[in-house]
């Protein structure tokens, strides 16, 4: 060895593991296997002279670091994540002899030492002058760095996210040029220092070596497992980055887009607001032309009475409100239980395992192909019958006993995680049934709900279907932790199994039978209702409906009304990235707070709808609407105020629950019953077709606009539900083609 310190002399050198390099080198790889582009700019680098500055530092180091700092624009702004010795963490335990002696603890410990949120003290004795937007952006990094710990299932006490008060590594400089970053370091805390009163604790030194790791460790396995764990932080991270465009969730719910810097002038702004509260005005004035007050009124003589030849207790569904109410709730509860736990708890449960995010990718896709493509159970349903159970009552049972049985065959795979091949078989039969079983239940709807019960009944359903998926995703989520997954699977069956009993127990009309060996009253079904009709009919039927001009315009407004979902994947980004949520904080706003704020929207828009007419309330709200994005897109400089956020925030998805819910019955009100489970299932398409459109929008618009201006954007698509919605008769299809009920 030629230097100074040791002229002439060989040595074994520092426990420089070889961790960091042999890090960036494996995430290079893994960088360059993955498609798509990252948000953010991905640079991996080696220092020169990195070693070792900050507290107690004899050396005065990190000149390749300090070199690359002062080279970084003024307008850029980098997280720094510095890997350097880390092979020796959780799940490596410590040697024997030390845990006998009393004192080392079981394993090693993950150290991030990350930019404080507490204590700034160290940095500030070295001259840094501590922003209010440092704090903020190191209460975001922690923050992030305990959702991915969470996300891995890493334990909190052996890998910890903890402020920096020492400096030690390259992260010194990055901190110090008021930059976020965070140093992963495994072993213990102290390095020349005796900070510990455990001498048996191997300090760094220039005795260390590769091979006195392998041998604290207990073997080049455990050295791999050390390893294993700063490498899935990292590429957590990453992965959540690379896919930030195209996942909805910033758990990995982590929607994002980049950003531009674009602004609406007020000059094609203003001409437009005035123009959409002149057109309001003006409908306002002319209500009763614009129907804006029809309000289909409760009528006795509407009211389903059977032959005289049917005994009947009065509990069937087109005869009870009670059971109407009750029946479509419980099965809008299945409808939002089991997606929420195959596409929350399920697919975390195998993130968690290490699953790939490709298989997990094409899980996902497999089990959205059903629901894609579930308009074509609708001339199913509408074909074929057996009415002595009811038009849909069989339809509705048969999927629920198919989703249970197929759920069941997950617990006959030893390991899922190991078998993926065989769960995404079984993932794609299962959304087969719970997409029968969806179109099933929006049919009976259509046909038992009176046209006056619309609206109230319909902001219980979808209130109910939110509820479901609390109980599949938060509830079952939680559960998952003390029971595995396959208890949850367990739990879940028995849940499935009394909502079954629901539809099992109840009959859509008087004389209907439960089960196909009772017998059917006599004289309950006429010849014309024996006829079997066959597609070529439906088809007819379907044009027919279409042909109205009150569906044809229903088809446009479907096409636009969902198109406000272009600011979903921006939120997430503004929020957290801008603005310094954390991530969890940002979850349990828009998955607690707001989903109850849209089940009082769901609920009061329902009540008002029913009062005043949904057509009413679809317009005022929707102005409503406009008028709380123009606010929020023009306050920019209070966004900084969490509670004005999430005030305007909460008003937003208030009114959006109100004009969704009355857009759902007026949907109900211009189906046509007698081909109800095509006709409104083809609605139900347009939605997520118009979804697809405005999640295509958000891109070209947001490399665009600004954040404000994208938000003026929302509005703005948000106002043309009023010119579409203005032009429906909600009366045109019980007026010109009937109910049909007697049919």
């Amino acid at each position: 060895m030629i230097g100074q310190t040791y002229p002439g002399c060989t040595n074994t050198g520092a426990y420089d593991d070889g961790t960091g390099s042999g890090a960036l080198l494996e995430l290079a790889r893994t960088f360059a296997q993955w498609e798509g582009t990252p948000l953010h700019t991905w640079k991996l680098g080696w220092w020169d002279y990195e070693e070792w500055q900050g507290a107690n530092s004899p050396e005065g180091g990190g000149k390749g670091s300090l070199h690359f700092v002062e080279s970084i624009p003024d307008d850029v702004n980098v997280t720094y994540i510095n890997l350097d010795m880390f092979a020796l963490n959780w799940p490596v335990p410590t040697p024997l002899a030390s845990q006998l002696s009393g004192c080392d603890e079981e394993f090693w410990t993950l150290y991030m030492f990350t930019s404080p949120v507490d204590d700034w003290s160290y940095y500030e004795n070295e001259g840094l002058e501590v922003t209010d937007e440092m704090i903020t952006n190191a209460e975001w990094f922690q923050g992030h760095l305990k959702e991915i710990n969470t996300n891995l299932s890493h334990p909190e006490e052996w890998v910890r996210v903890i402020d920096d008060t020492k400096g030690n590594s390259d992260h010194y400089n990055f901190i110090m040029h008021n930059h976020t970053a965070t140093w992963l370091r495994g072993q213990h805390q102290y390095i020349h220092e005796e900070g510990d009163t455990c001498e048996q604790t191997p300090k760094h030194s220039q005795a260390d070596s590769v091979a006195t790791v392998n041998q604290l460790a207990g073997g080049r396995t455990n050295v791999e497992a050390g390893l294993q764990t700063g490498l899935d932080i990292i590429a957590t991270m990453a992965w959540w980055d690379w896919n930030a465009t195209t996942n909805g969730v910033v758990e990995g719910d982590g929607e994002s887009t980049a950003q531009g810097t674009g602004e609406i002038s007020i000059i094609f702004f203003l001409p437009w607001f005035i123009g959409l509260l002149c057109l309001v005005g003006f409908i306002t004035v002319r209500r009763d032309e614009f129907q804006l007050g029809f309000i289909i009124e409760e009528d006795e003589e509407t009211d389903y009475k059977p032959e005289s030849t049917i005994i009947s207790n009065g509990k069937s569904l087109v005869e009870s409100y009670q059971s109407r109410v009750i029946t479509l709730c419980v099965l809008y509860i299945a409808q939002g239980l089991p997606w929420a736990f195959i596409t929350v708890t399920f697919v975390t449960f195998l993130a968690v395992e290490g699953v790939s995010a490709g298989m997990i990718a094409k899980l996902l896709l497999v089990g959205t192909l059903p629901w894609t493509f579930k308009f074509l159970w609708g001339p199913v349903i509408d074909r074929y019958q057996y009415r002595p159970m009811g038009r849909r009552r069989p339809w509705i049972l048969f999927a629920e006993a198919g989703m249970i049985l197929t759920l069941s065959l997950i617990l006959f795979i030893p390991d899922p995680t190991t078998n993926l091949n065989a769960v995404v078989g079984i993932f794609l039969v299962y959304n087969l049934f719970t997409s029968l079983q969806d179109v099933s239940t929006d049919a009976l709807a259509v046909d038992v709900l009176r046209p006056d019960e619309f609206e109230k009944v319909n902001s219980y359903m979808f209130s109910s279907k939110l509820v479901g998926g609390m109980i599949g995703g938060a509830g079952l989520g939680t559960i998952i932790g003390f029971v595995g997954i396959k208890g949850a699977i367990l739990l879940q069956i028995p849940i499935l199994l009394l909502i079954m009993m629901v539809p099992l127990m109840m009959t859509e009309r008087p004389g209907d039978i439960r089960f196909p060996w009772n017998k059917s009253d006599v004289g309950l079904w006429s010849d014309e209702q024996k006829v079997e009709r066959n597609f070529v009919q439906i088809l007819s039927n379907i044009r027919t409906a279409f042909s109205l001009r009150s569906s044809s315009t229903r088809r446009c407004a479907q096409s636009v009304e969902i198109i406000v979902l272009l600011l979903g994947p921006c939120l997430p980004i503004l929020f957290v990235q801008e603005l310094g949520w954390s991530e969890e904080g940002f979850n349990a706003t828009k998955g607690g707070l707001l989903v109850i704020v849209l089940m009082l929207g769901y609920i009061v828009g329902g009540q008002l709808g029913k009062r005043f007419g949904g057509k009413s309330i679809i317009i005022y709200s929707t102005l409503a609407l406009v008028i709380i994005s123009i606010i929020w897109g023009f306050t920019e400089s209070m966004w900084e105020n969490r509670m004005f956020l999430v005030t305007i925030w909460s008003m937003h998805t208030f009114c959006q629950g109100m004009v969704y819910i009355n857009i759902f019955s007026l949907m109900m009100k211009v189906t046509w019953p007698e081909v109800g489970g095509t006709q409104y299932t083809a609605y139900m398409a347009m939605m997520n077709l118009s979804a697809v459109i405005g999640y295509a929008l958000t891109e070209p618009l947001s490399q665009r606009f600004d954040y404000s201006s994208l938000i003026i954007c929302g509005a703005i698509l948000e106002s043309i539900i009023i010119l579409c919605v203005m032009f429906i008769d909600p009366d045109e299809t019980r007026r010109v083609l009937g109910t049909t009920e007697s049919a």
